[in-house]
């Protein structure tokens, strides 16, 4: 029997009983979770490795980040990303990093 027949006998059954559409409800949502679990997986990937080159580049560049000013950095780029909902610019940071003020060093 095809899937299609025997959906619409389940579907013919569920008027007495509705664990058949809470079944297939359960099954519909689970593939659509699977499938959108997939697609940001395969969006966050070119992502991850342009961050992970970033920092390599600046990891060989950069020289004399204490402990101390990691931390710091981490801590003003956790509240960047919050304040901006991930829309962060590199002219911005470029900006920041080439100023002689520290007004948001105290994140």
């Amino acid at each position: 029997m095809g899937a299609a027949a025997e959906f619409y006998l389940g579907y013919l059954h569920s008027q007495n009983d509705t664990s058949y559409i809470n079944k297939t409800t359960l099954v519909f949502l689970e593939n659509q979770v699977t499938k959108l679990d997939a697609k940001i997986c395969r969006q966050l990937f070119p992502l991850c490795v342009e961050l992970s080159m970033v920092a390599h580049v600046t990891a060989a560049t950069v020289s004399g980040a204490n402990k101390e000013t990691l931390k710091r950095f981490r801590k003003k780029c956790v509240k960047d990303v919050k304040n901006t909902i991930g829309n962060i610019r590199y002219d911005d940071i470029y900006a920041y990093q080439h100023t002689d003020t520290e007004e948001d060093d105290d994140a």
